[in-house]
């Protein structure tokens, strides 16, 4: 529906968030109870297997379940270590996972953050080591940037040290208390650095609803702020526009869930890459299997 509407219409289906209802002109939902409807449906022939995955290669003959939007199927089917699995697709992350923890499907594809998340909070799921597919997470700066080479020593440290799988583990976890806003207790007189974010990225930088900006990215800013003794601002834009608010100098590092292969580096310079991410598969742990016995 969504291409079809593209080609046709000029207009295009996607999914509404808080940030794209300000700047863009988006109608009411449609057909929610009708996709529903066909999901069930097509998820009720699925294969069920009860033994424990713990490689994308036991998922062969088996059954996929993804988002829309999130998994090729295609992709799969060229893939030999999924062979001849299965993939369906539900109307959301969570009706992809409520299909997993039912037995509806041996696993469910989903980004590695999403992953990450899910498993730490959701009894009787757990995240497979291997990931099917590799991305690559980083900041965008305007091309020619002085601030590149500190940016890139700092994340050489930060990865060498621990700073940034410490900090992944804490905001894609499930304690709260362990999620703390960083708060600038340095004087910052050596200058300012002005962030351009898109706080729709989970785990990465993202909004709590109180109005603060939470998340790995912007923990890890900070720790640059302080290296540098700098003071930090921040402004808010949609994810779309942060290539050009980059390119224009608008501010001195972008950043949101930026992913490198998803960049046109024209007039922007992209950070070495902090974190490797991709699409990861959650499946049921057989050992808490009691949970949804």
């Amino acid at each position: 529906p969504e291409n079809a509407l593209s080609r046709n219409s000029g207009v295009y289906g996607l999914e509404n968030t808080e940030m794209r209802s300000k700047k863009r002109k988006i109608t009411r939902s449609f057909l929610i109870a009708a996709l529903t409807a066909v999901i069930v449906f097509s998820l009720a022939g699925c294969a069920v297997q009860t033994k424990q995955i713990t490689s994308l290669s036991e998922l062969s003959g088996g059954s996929i379940i993804t988002a829309m939007g999130v998994f090729d199927r295609d992709a799969a089917a060229h893939d030999a270590r999924l062979g001849n699995a299965a993939v369906d697709y539900a109307i959301s992350h969570e009706n992809a996972l409520a299909c997993l923890t039912a037995n509806k499907a041996d696993a469910m594809a989903t980004d590695y953050i999403s992953a990450r998340i899910t498993a730490a909070s959701t009894p009787g799921v757990k995240l497979l080591d291997e990931k099917f597919d590799s991305s690559e997470y980083v900041f965008m700066l305007p091309a020619g940037s002085t601030l590149l080479p500190e940016l890139n020593s700092a994340i050489s440290d930060f990865k060498r040290d621990g700073t940034v799988d410490r900090l992944i583990d804490i905001w894609t976890g499930s304690v709260e208390s362990r999620k703390i806003i960083p708060t600038i207790t340095w004087d910052g007189s050596a200058g300012t650095i002005r962030c351009c974010i898109s706080p729709d990225a989970k785990a990465l930088c993202y909004t709590d609803g109180t109005g603060s900006l939470p998340g790995a990215e912007v923990n890890l800013i900070y720790l640059l702020a302080e290296r540098m003794n700098c003071k930090v601002t921040f402004s808010v834009c949609d994810s779309a526009d942060l290539p050009a608010a980059a390119a224009s100098g608008d501010c001195d590092v972008a950043f949101g869930g930026i992913k490198a292969d998803s960049v046109s580096r024209g007039d922007v310079a992209l950070s070495d890459v902090y974190l490797e991410g991709g699409t990861a598969f959650l499946v049921r742990d057989i050992a808490s299997s009691a949970t949804f016995s």
